[in-house]
Order: structure tokens, then C-alpha cells, then sequence
């Protein structure tokens, strides 16, 4: 039986929604950019997501996303608006 609950996640850029017992249980981590304001969403497991929220590092906790969703959510940036605000630091050098 899944849980309902809203939490806040990291900072309050996003919200989760839906929280179960079963650690295989997915839920969806949704919100917006925090630089550009367009509509996120990554699926994890559960499991996953309450050992990120405990400290683990994202790649270790979610080996599965690409690195556009993992940076999501960590900083509640897009890949899009990360990509534009770094390409110009690596052009620099």
C-alpha cells in the first residue's frame, strides 16, 4: 500500500508526490528549473531516492539516469540551462 505524502525536495525546488513501503516502488520527482522554470520529472525507485536524501552521492544512487537528471536532482537545474551556463566557462579555457 503506497503512502501519500508531498515533500519538500532540496531547497524546495521540487515536490514529491507519492512515497511507498516497497523500496521497487517508483515514485516521481517533479518541479521546475530553478533557472529556467521548465517542467521536470525523474523516476527513481523509492529506495534509491531515500538513500540520496540520507547523503548519498546521485551517481552512486542513481547509476541508471543520465548525468542531465541526476544534476536535476541535486541543484533543480535542467541539462539544457546547464549546459549553457558551463559551455561558456569551457570555451573560456
Amino acid at each position: 500500500m503506497a503512502l501519500i505524502e508531498e515533500y519538500v525536495f532540496r531547497n524546495g525546488c521540487c515536490t514529491l508526490n507519492v512515497a511507498s513501503l516497497d523500496p521497487d516502488f517508483k515514485v516521481a520527482v517533479r518541479g521546475p528549473c530553478c533557472d529556467c522554470g521548465k517542467p521536470q520529472e525523474v523516476i527513481v525507485t523509492d529506495a534509491a531516492l531515500r538513500k540520496f536524501r540520507a547523503g548519498g552521492f546521485a551517481q552512486h544512487c542513481f547509476p541508471e539516469l543520465p548525468a542531465e537528471q541526476r544534476e536535476f536532482l541535486i541543484s533543480g537545474i535542467c541539462g539544457d540551462c546547464w549546459e549553457r551556463m558551463f559551455s561558456e566557462v569551457e570555451e573560456d579555457e
